[in-house]
């Protein structure tokens, strides 16, 4: 008996023996470079080089650290520098990866254009946990939008992701946010987003799934106080299927002191109409209008219909309440190089716009038009037998008005070719009688 237990004892120790030392192995394959090395070779491998670790060093049991982790699936190219990665290496025994820290100096996006029309994905699950304690990015570069000292944390897995504490500084001041979606289709989500700045702040908050998403949104800036809604459809020919705003207290010259002081009341209503982007109404109240000589906008109320058709703003059934200047009625279409109005005027009331003209009750029509640095003016406005017609043109700094008449009864007042060739010519033909 006392042999068999002796023998069993030995068995014993050397069955310990050979895990502590298949332990002790595994141990120095995973703290050594070769490991890693092979690693990183082997997930190239895998992923058919879409994921290349470059010149990785430490071990696999932490850290790790690498000069550049490029990701690349011919539509996005993500390149990441100065990686490095604490984990627990343990953790990954029961199918979860913990990383205690992930931080890189850098990290760029791009999307490559592609003809094909965009799709959700099939799935976003992936085959085990991970989680990231703590993130930090020191500049992320996403298709040319910038942000830098990065953080937050993530967690992810089969049946979903989470990002939680993000904080980022960006041109639009410092963002806080957070957020989740599904794995699977049709991917719910809902987000958090909080922008400061010294000039204001702004809240965001989105609900809905990957395909369609509605907004909320509150801003403050330069006085002012905007509230809305928005409906996103990320990948539809046109994203923005609908919004609706209201802002307060929106004064131009809080944004530009050369622009004209006002204090607007503004109501957009829209959606995506047939070969437009946006169509719908915008209504505008002035509640501090003023004379234009004097630094105001003149406009007591704006009412329009608009169309949003690429870079061009098309104006329609456009009436513009100048109070007791008047109105003006047109439509209009602007774009940043070309555009051009059609106004007719109602009861013009010139001593309205400025305190130093004359009462008058004009009304007539205007043609405007732009193209790059010539600006052309047609306009036709009478009142009780008086009656202007002026055509007009500058083209940079050169001005010409190849006609300008006047009448009054039967008497008439011609005026032609003033300021041609860079002379001030003025001719001026009267006929008639000339009381």
């Amino acid at each position: 008996m006392i042999r068999i237990r002796t023998l069993a004892l030995a068995l014993l120790a050397l069955v310990v023996a050979g895990i502590a030392a298949a332990g002790l192995a595994a141990w120095w394959m995973l703290a050594s470079d070769g490991a890693l090395e092979w690693a990183a070779a082997e997930l190239s491998r895998r992923t058919a080089g879409r994921i290349v670790i470059e010149r990785p060093s430490g071990s696999m049991l932490g850290p790790i650290v690498a000069p550049r982790l490029v990701y690349d699936d011919g539509d996005v190219r993500v390149v990441a520098e100065e990686v490095r990665i604490e984990w627990s290496p343990w953790r990954a025994l029961d199918r979860r990866v913990r990383i205690e820290s992930l931080t890189a100096a850098r990290v760029t996006l791009v999307t490559r254009p592609t003809a094909e029309p965009s799709a959700p994905p099939v799935s976003l699950a992936l085959p085990v946990e991970i989680e990231v304690a703590r993130a930090r990015v020191g500049r992320l570069d996403i298709d040319g939008l910038v942000a830098t000292e990065v953080s937050g944390a993530y967690a992810g897995g089969p049946r979903g992701h989470a990002l939680r504490d993000l904080q980022a500084d960006s041109e639009l001041g410092r963002v806080h946010g957070a957020g989740r979606i599904a794995s699977e289709p049709p991917f719910a989500l809902d987000a958090d987003a909080f922008v400061s700045h010294a000039l204001g702040a702004a809240r965001v908050l989105a609900a809905g799934t990957l395909t369609e998403i509605a907004l909320d949104f509150a801003a403050l800036s330069h006085g002012a106080e905007a509230i809305g809604t928005a409906r996103v459809q990320p990948y539809a020919a046109q994203p923005l299927a609908g919004l609706t705003a209201h802002a307060i207290d929106v004064d131009p010259a809080a944004w530009d002191a050369a622009l004209p002081g006002a204090r607007l009341a503004l109501d957009i209503d829209a959606v995506q109409a047939a070969g437009a982007l946006l169509a719908g109404t915008l209504n505008a109240t002035n509640l501090a209008p003023g004379y234009a000589a004097e630094g105001r906008v003149p406009v007591q109320t704006l009412a329009t219909r608009f169309r949003v058709e690429g870079e061009t703003l098309v104006l329609e059934e456009a009436r513009t309440d100048l109070g007791a200047a008047g109105a003006i009625t047109g439509q209009a279409r602007l774009a940043r190089e070309r555009g051009s109005a059609d106004l007719a005027f109602d009861a013009l009331n010139l001593r309205g716009l400025h305190r130093t003209l004359r009462a008058t009750r004009l009304g007539g029509t205007a043609t405007f038009a732009y193209d790059g640095d010539v600006q052309r003016l047609n306009a036709r406005i009478a009142e009780r037998g008086i009656q202007l017609a002026v055509d007009a043109q500058r083209r940079g700094d050169r001005s010409e008005v190849p006609r300008f008449e006047a009448r009054f009864c039967r008497s008439r007042a011609e005026g032609l070719d003033l300021a041609r060739h860079g002379f001030k010519v003025v001719r001026v033909r009267v006929t008639g009688h000339h009381p």
